[in-house]
């Protein structure tokens, strides 16, 4: 679910819309309100939401204001939606500098706006497969020892607290591990999706990817105190669920917590490949 966050001074226009909007359908989900955007700030940095439905006209800070501090401050890319009860032009002109692709007048025609969530669902779709094949191929540079490549990755370092390379490796009857040959593409994939089920039920962002006889993870958290936990249990918790519901034998190799992604290669060189 992508994140949403309303800002309206009208109590009874942040309430319609949250009862008004089915968001789940939608593939959204209401994390958070406020009443301006002074309120709003701390919000947007601790929820880090994907979409801000905001008001123009607010007492002690405006929602341009706020949607220039974002910009400067917080994110050059979250989407927003401006809504206002004025259709001066220099109000939609403004939020255009600032990126906005969507102003709505109240009151709100609810067709409109789900249009408009459909088409923003589509963007952050868009993004997300983006960034999920820049990480795959900067991973996948590491793993082959390319480390010429300079990347700028959109993560920022606060989003993912310590990371970790993991390695599962498939091994037949007998113990050996598998060779490629042994393993096809099907097989690959049904063990990639074998993983992300059960690494989907930890609070966890991980990134797979497999080649050869192996399947390669970049897992991190959000939460550096319980991250230590969380990828020795994960790591049990993957091989267990393997074993009992698709019979298979690997081994799975940790490597050390490293803190940013420009330093993912030392995680992929502390594990003998």
């Amino acid at each position: 679910m992508y994140k949403v966050i309303i800002v309206d001074d009208e109590k009874q226009i942040v309430d319609g819309l949250c009862k008004m909007i089915k968001w789940s359908e939608f593939g959204f989900s209401v994390c958070a309100t406020a009443r301006n955007g002074l309120e709003a700030i701390p919000l947007i940095k601790s929820h880090k939401p994907d979409l801000v439905m905001t008001d123009v006209r607010m007492p002690i800070m405006d929602g341009l204001k706020m949607l220039q501090h974002v910009r400067e401050n917080i994110s050059e890319d979250m989407e927003f939606i401006i809504l206002s009860g004025f259709s001066e032009f220099q109000y939609a002109k403004k939020a255009l500098q600032y990126s906005v692709k969507s102003y709505v007048l109240k009151p709100i025609d609810e067709a409109e706006l789900y249009s408009i969530l459909v088409e923003i669902k589509g963007l952050l779709d868009e993004k997300e497969i983006r960034k999920s094949l820049e990480v795959k191929s900067y991973i996948s540079d590491y793993i082959y020892g390319d480390e010429s490549t300079e990347y700028k990755m959109n993560l920022k370092n606060e989003e993912v607290l310590g990371l970790r390379y993991i390695a599962v490796e498939r091994h037949n009857e007998i113990g050996s591990l598998l060779s490629y040959s042994d393993v096809t593409e099907d097989e690959h994939s049904d063990l990639s999706k074998c993983i992300a089920e059960k690494i989907g039920e930890f609070n966890t962002r991980f990134v797979l990817r497999h080649t050869k006889n192996k399947c390669h993870m970049v897992v991190g958290h959000s939460l550096l105190s319980s991250f230590e936990y969380d990828v020795k249990h994960l790591a049990l918790s993957v091989n267990e669920f393997l074993w009992i519901c698709k019979s298979l034998q690997v081994d799975i190799l940790i490597g050390k917590k490293v803190s940013e992604f420009k330093n993912l290669h030392e995680s992929v060189q502390s594990i003998a490949l």
